[in-house]
């Protein structure tokens, strides 16, 4: 199952029980996870059982404040400022448990996991289970 989200993908935040509720990024985080959440249930109605293989792109918003000039040579280059990609990941399996998958200890492989500068902000997935095929 390949899909894209057309959300700018922020990093999983810490929180705590107490922050959940009044931090602003704790907020905007699980803001994050229902808006991810809408689009992957609009793609995928039950959750794929088996080993599960996952590969994501990352299309991370080029800054503003650059130049046009620089605005065209950052797309489609890599992103090493933050997020980092773990934190990435996190946000992505936290809203998929449930909707892609039943919970994320059935993912076995993740490959091809890359977070790059785009003018259309989003995270393109492709999702196999066991015993099916790339499209």
């Amino acid at each position: 199952m390949k899909m894209f989200i057309p959300v700018t993908p922020i990093g999983a935040v810490r929180m705590t029980r107490r922050g959940k509720w009044t931090s602003i990024p704790a907020q905007r985080y699980l803001n994050y996870k229902s808006t991810l959440g809408y689009y992957m249930r609009k793609q995928c109605e039950i959750p794929l059982k088996g080993p599960i293989r996952l590969r994501a792109t990352f299309y991370m918003p080029i800054p503003e404040s650059d130049s046009k000039k620089k605005r065209a040579e950052k797309n489609g280059k890599p992103v090493t400022v933050k997020p980092d990609i773990d934190n990435l990941i996190k946000g992505l399996f936290d809203a998929a448990n449930g909707i892609l998958w039943t919970d994320d200890k059935a993912v076995c492989e993740i490959s091809n996991v890359i977070k790059v500068y785009s003018t259309e902000p989003g995270i393109w997935l492709e999702v196999l289970a066991d015993g099916t095929e790339s499209a």
